[in-house]
């Protein structure tokens, strides 16, 4: 318990000191060392990966943008018409909330179920942005996936050592609450 309690300390800890770092006037990086111009220049170039990073980057506002549905969504399908279980998590995520896009729960559902074979599979590899959306798939237990709060915490502490804040977040929310 008290194991899990500093784990968790020093997992937001460490997520307060990356924020701060973000917020210092530079050219702010991804976890993996790229910058958001790099990461949209590949998108731009084709790729249905860094499609997906971009629009995730896109609705959550990370490396200094501001959210922006609308262009989260453009990326999203981009990368879903692909087949890239990044971008058809990324377009799930968007549907089931309504985030510039027509709200449609049903169809959030069937796309995050396209996805989770994908993303178990490249979890499996050390995609540590894998590793968080199927971590969030498994802690729903969302698209046909059973939930499982253990293999959640392990995925989503996988994906905070590689250094995302988001499941630097969650690695400390499941502790804090004794999940996982």
């Amino acid at each position: 318990m008290i194991k899990n309690f500093i784990f968790a300390a020093i997992a937001l800890l460490s997520a307060s000191l990356f924020a701060q770092d973000l917020a210092k006037p530079q050219i702010k990086l991804s976890p993996d060392g790229f910058s958001y111009v790099q990461l949209r220049t590949l998108a731009v170039g084709g790729s249905p990966y860094y499609q997906a990073v971009i629009s995730a980057i896109c609705r959550n506002g990370d490396l200094g943008t501001v959210p922006d549905y609308a262009s989260a969504a453009t990326w999203a399908k981009q990368s879903a018409d692909a087949k890239n279980p990044l971008g058809l998590y990324e377009l799930a995520a968007l549907t089931g909330g309504g985030f510039g896009v027509q709200a449609d729960k049903e169809k959030a559902e069937a796309l995050f179920k396209e996805a989770a074979p994908g993303l178990a599979s490249l979890s499996e590899s050390g995609d540590f942005r894998a590793c968080y959306a199927y971590a969030y798939l498994l802690y729903a237990g969302r698209g046909g996936v059973a939930q499982d709060k253990a293999k959640a915490a392990v995925l989503f502490q996988k994906a905070a050592e590689a250094g995302d804040l988001h499941a630097a977040y969650m690695t400390g929310s499941l502790f804090q609450r004794g999940e996982g």
